[in-house]
């Protein structure tokens, strides 16, 4: 082959430099541009507007708003609420919003709450698919028992939430969940509540407002009941995870659970002194049991392996009412219980 002359070598090498040049992420179709945004945290893709003109409102496409104050701001909290009200005010309105995640600090305070009933109207407006808010308490790792000693805590979620027809997953954390009137959340299929008080009356108004939930997980909550009836027919998977001793006086030793359609139960966490029964779970065929009850230190040796003999026998009748499930998981202190106190 003949070697190349130079006017060819120069065409070849000046099209290798303005393809270095191409600015070729402006030039994706937007549709590609806001999914890539959705990967990021909004701060992150609201920082993009600098670049250009070109560039200027790119963000305002993107699907996916994520707000994590824990993780990006040194600023104090009126900072980062002005720039989540800022975001969402100036987000492209002919965008429909799939995911609205909020992480921050919370503590009570009438501004904080009025930003958040804001967002929260924005969630309506914009039909936002799922939703996520992310709240932390500061006296939660320290004493996790007493959390709500002085009653229910956190934001208290506003009623017009109960009715958004949109949403199809919504997980909170140190929220204040109490429907005043009906719960209508037909598209609902997945409910994560996490350092809630949960009444029995909230719970089935939740229940008897999403007829497409599939999927419920209680985690840090406390109970108001000692019976959990779940008669739902799209409820397929319920996840309970250490259940908060009540602090209205009353006491509940054991949490029945009677959930005919269920096909998936896992009881996690660490509990005190709470024991568990199951009533109706026909339908189970996957088990997961990994949990420890917690013994009082201040009981002598008989009265501790009595308590023992107690928890054995309520780790018996639950194996007995789950014998026909397909797949069984026992957690190591389940293992170890089962050791000193055999299961016939």
């Amino acid at each position: 082959m003949a070697p190349r002359s130079p006017k060819s070598q120069h065409e070849a090498s000046s099209k290798r430099l303005r393809e270095m040049d191409e600015d070729r992420i402006s030039n994706l179709p937007d549709s590609v541009i806001s999914h890539i945004f959705s990967f990021l945290p909004t701060e992150t893709a609201v920082c993009t507007s600098v670049l250009s003109k070109t560039w200027e409102h790119k963000w305002t496409l993107t699907p996916t708003l994520v707000f994590e104050s824990l993780l990006y701001w040194d600023r104090d909290t009126r900072d980062f609420t002005r720039f989540i009200s800022r975001t969402l005010l100036l987000h492209n309105s002919s965008i429909k919003i799939k995911h609205l995640f909020i992480e921050m600090d919370y503590e009570k305070d009438p501004y904080l709450d009025s930003c958040l009933n804001l967002w929260l109207e924005f969630v309506r407006t914009r039909d936002v698919e799922e939703l996520s808010l992310q709240f932390a308490d500061a006296n939660f790792d320290d004493c996790p028992w007493s959390i709500f000693d002085d009653g229910p805590e956190g934001y208290l979620l506003p009623q017009c939430l109960y009715t958004h027809p949109s949403i199809k997953r919504l997980t909170t954390n140190y929220c204040v969940v109490g429907p005043s009137r009906v719960v209508s959340w037909p598209s609902l299929k997945s409910l994560s509540l996490r350092l809630a008080v949960v009444s029995e009356d909230t719970l089935q108004k939740i229940l008897l407002g999403s007829s497409s939930l599939e999927f419920l997980k209680l985690e840090h909550c406390e109970f108001g009941f000692d019976r959990l009836d779940i008669c739902s027919a799209s409820l397929k998977n319920l996840v309970i995870h250490s259940v908060l001793e009540p602090t209205t006086g009353d006491k509940y030793d054991v949490l029945q659970i009677s959930a005919p359609n269920l096909l998936y139960l896992k009881i996690s966490g660490h509990y005190y002194e709470r024991k568990f029964r199951l009533l109706d779970v026909s339908s189970l065929v996957d088990a997961w049991f990994d949990f420890d009850l917690v013994f009082d230190v201040k009981k002598n040796t008989q009265e501790l392996r009595e308590s023992l003999k107690e928890y054995s026998s309520m780790l018996r009748e639950l194996l007995e009412e789950v014998a026909h499930v397909e797949e069984l998981t026992l957690g190591p202190w389940c293992i170890m219980v089962s050791f000193l106190h055999p299961i016939p």
